[in-house]
């Protein structure tokens, strides 16, 4: 289960805006994550590109999103570390998911960010179905609510 805390928690109607933004060099993860999410209503974006990824997610949290930022940690473009620290300063609200193979990293990232206050999970790669149920769960609820 998503342990959301913050906006998520404090105005569930917010939910109902949520989108998914999603960087990873890996472009079948970034294909499978796409295929599941068009049985949604959730919005996804995933990149390969950090530039892309960034600019996105400020449009989206200008325009009163809720974030859900997904970032592998291993890129050879830019460690996925240094992308969750730039969004967290950015959409200090925004609910970052590390989803990375690399248990040690994965653990030292999230102690930094949580440590920092940020709303912050960890998924290895082999949870990524677990993951996006998760998020699917947040979504069925959140349209529940809205009825």
């Amino acid at each position: 289960m998503l342990n959301l805390k913050g906006p998520f928690l404090e105005n569930p109607d917010s939910n109902k805006n949520i989108s998914v933004v999603h960087i990873d060099d890996d472009s079948l993860v970034l294909s499978l994550f796409s295929r599941k999410f068009r049985k949604t209503l959730i919005p996804y974006l995933g990149t390969t590109s950090p530039e892309f990824y960034f600019q996105n997610i400020q449009e989206m949290s200008k325009a009163g999103r809720s974030l859900v930022c997904i970032s592998d940690l291993d890129m050879p473009e830019l460690q996925g570390s240094e992308v969750l620290k730039r969004v967290y300063e950015m959409a200090p609200h925004a609910f970052l998911i590390i989803f990375s193979g690399n248990p040690e990293e994965r653990e030292r990232v999230w102690s930094q960010l949580n440590d920092a206050g940020a709303n912050i999970q960890t998924f290895c790669k082999s949870k990524m179905n677990m993951l996006i149920g998760h998020l699917v769960d947040l979504e069925n609820c959140t349209t529940q609510n809205q009825e």
